[in-house]
């Protein structure tokens, strides 16, 4: 009887655990104040905040006067699967289901399409989208504060103007277009990062695994790096440029505006290009490999100096080749 009860009580935990395995729970305070489903008009609203397991979250801006939601899916939906919503001291917050269903995602193969509408003159304080499998997709908008998300899903966000704009996907590509911002950051740690820079004051790019391709406009300060791949920069007007690679190519077209560039590969090449009027000082080294550059040199115990050698140039590869040259 001992025995018999000790393999029950070790076939229940068993059970217990191979379900918490395959599911997860949905859980979100005051659920019950939620709303059920679409809806042509929430009210009104500063900011935004939506959690997403899957399927895609499009954010429209058009010549409305209300903000409408509204969900998709070929799957016929139980109220239980059904979308919940709720404006709350200002902010519209919207979650894929009702508390305590299974991620549909993972364990029913739930994908939806949550389309949400604003009008086009709204200027949102809080913009906050977590996605745990979907992709996004964002009309061009402004905000005070955009934060974006994603375990698993490509994101296609247009930013106007805003104060901080952060951007990160464990696994997924990165499409941004950012016109204006003191601070922006985007970072994937498996995919491809394209970005179309305005004004950044303070840019950081990264991809673990992925390539990063990037033009910028202007910034006092941009960092980039990926651990596994290439990157590729166009810069107009860049203060200070840290960029780096563990295996792959760096490539940077920069402007007169550059003061300084650390840049590093462990296994790659650095290509930097460069105005014909830009005075430098280079710092250079490779492990296994050439350097090369079409600037007039003057140099000196390995230092080379163009011009007034205003700008400080430190490009090092473990094995690869260093380019300089003139744009």
């Amino acid at each position: 009887m001992k025995n018999k009860l000790i393999a029950l009580s070790l076939l229940a935990v068993f059970c217990l655990f191979g379900l918490c395995a395959c599911t997860d729970f949905l859980y979100y305070p005051n659920s019950e104040a939620y709303a059920i489903g679409s809806c042509d008009n929430v009210g009104e609203i500063q900011n935004l905040s939506v959690d997403w397991s899957a399927g895609k979250v499009n954010v429209v801006f058009a010549d409305v006067d209300t903000v409408s939601v509204k969900e998709e899916s070929a799957t016929a939906l139980t109220d239980d699967m059904q979308m919940r919503w709720l404006v709350e001291d200002g902010t519209l917050k919207i979650h894929f289901s009702a508390v305590g269903l299974l991620t549909a995602a993972r364990c029913s193969n739930l994908h939806k399409t949550l389309t949400i509408t604003l009008p086009n003159a709204l200027v949102l304080s809080a913009f906050d989208v977590s996605l745990a499998s979907s992709d996004l997709h964002t009309d061009p908008f402004s905000a005070k504060s955009v934060r974006v998300s994603s375990a698993s899903g490509n994101l296609d966000v247009s930013v106007i103007s805003a104060d901080d704009v952060r951007l990160l996907s464990s696994s997924g590509t990165i499409q941004a277009n950012v016109v204006s911002t003191p601070s922006l950051e985007i970072s994937t740690s498996s995919g491809t990062v394209h970005a179309e820079i305005g004004s950044a004051d303070r840019l950081t790019l990264s991809s673990s695994s992925g390539t990063v391709n990037a033009t910028v406009d202007s910034s006092d300060m941009l960092c980039a790096s990926t651990s596994s791949g290439r990157f590729s920069l166009v810069a107009e007007n860049v203060g200070i440029f840290q960029g780096s690679s563990s295996s792959g190519d760096v490539q940077a077209t920069v402007g007169t505006g550059l003061s300084s560039a650390d840049i590093s590969t462990s296994s790659g090449s650095v290509l930097l290009y460069l105005p014909k009027s830009l005075g430098f000082t280079l710092e250079e080294s490779t492990g296994s490999g050439r350097f090369d550059c079409d600037f007039p040199l003057v140099t000196k115990d390995g230092t080379h100096v163009c011009g007034d050698g205003a700008a400080k140039l430190d490009i090092s590869t473990s094995s690869g080749h260093i380019g300089v040259y003139q744009k």
